[in-house]
């Protein structure tokens, strides 16, 4: 099974959640992979990860990228939608020249986190081998947290895979006005599969949505009427939405992972 490229991004506004996040990464696969490499992508105004940090990563995968972004754009969605797209352009341009050759790259954000210690094993086996009857097998471009909206038009959050070659069959994916996973959601989910490990808890961890205990990050999720998964007992190994570090101490502490110390 060919590789897949994890590539945290992040601005100076959640640059320390981040580096948190990547501690975790860190910590939590047990033993070298070589399922997977890593790459910081970062604003052009933010603080680079610390050679100390690059450092434990290294011990986990063989290779660590780091990624300035050269665009200026800040701000919602413009800031986001640009270090995102250009992380996927700067993928598939490294693919293309064969200088990196993998499957897809998960695009991840700050506000999230791994919920089992297999969990890139586990998504990794998800992209290359299909366990239920969806129309495209394994030959998906896109793997994610997988939405119905209210115009019944489908929707898969931007914390997911996408293949090495998807820029080929959207060659608009490089620009967006409203938040790139939208923007792009019709063209998306053409050739997107639901994940079954991917879930996306949109603002968790703040006062509209608070966790009110770390069990909860673990609890069974399900999707809405008009997911090809609805009715199916979804348990995710990576979760999408916790905007402050109270998820990453959630896992520490079911791991057995010590805290990191505070600055």
């Amino acid at each position: 099974m060919k590789k897949y490229l994890i590539a945290l991004q992040y601005s100076p506004l959640d640059q320390e959640l981040a580096f948190k996040l990547a501690d975790l990464i860190a910590d939590i696969q047990e033993q070298p992979t070589d399922l997977a490499d890593f790459m910081f992508s970062y604003r052009n105004d933010s603080t680079p990860p610390s050679q100390e940090l690059i450092s434990k990563l290294k011990l986990k995968f063989k290779n660590v990228y780091t990624y300035k972004a050269v665009n200026f754009a800040t701000g919602w969605p413009a800031g986001c939608n640009a270090l995102a797209l250009e992380t996927y352009g700067e993928f598939f341009k490294r693919c293309r020249s064969k200088e990196w050759n993998y499957c897809a790259v998960q695009l991840m954000e700050s506000d999230s986190v791994p919920l089992a210690r297999d969990w890139i094993a586990q998504l990794s086996r998800e992209w290359h081998e299909c366990d239920w009857q969806w129309p495209l097998g394994n030959k998906q471009h896109i793997l994610g947290a997988y939405f119905v909206e209210s115009d019944g038009i489908a929707h898969c959050n931007g914390n997911c895979l996408i293949s090495s070659d998807y820029l080929k069959i959207n060659k608009a994916f490089k620009h967006a006005t409203i938040a790139w996973d939208c923007e792009h959601k019709v063209s998306m989910m053409e050739n997107a599969r639901p994940s079954k490990l991917i879930y996306s808890d949109y603002q968790l961890c703040t006062e509209r949505k608070p966790l009110e205990c770390c069990e909860d990050l673990w609890k069974r999720r399900e999707f809405g009427i008009g997911n090809p998964l609805h009715g199916e007992d979804i348990r995710p190994i990576f979760l999408h939405g916790p905007k402050t570090d109270q998820g990453i101490k959630c896992v520490r502490a079911r791991f057995g992972l010590a805290e990191i110390p505070a600055d």
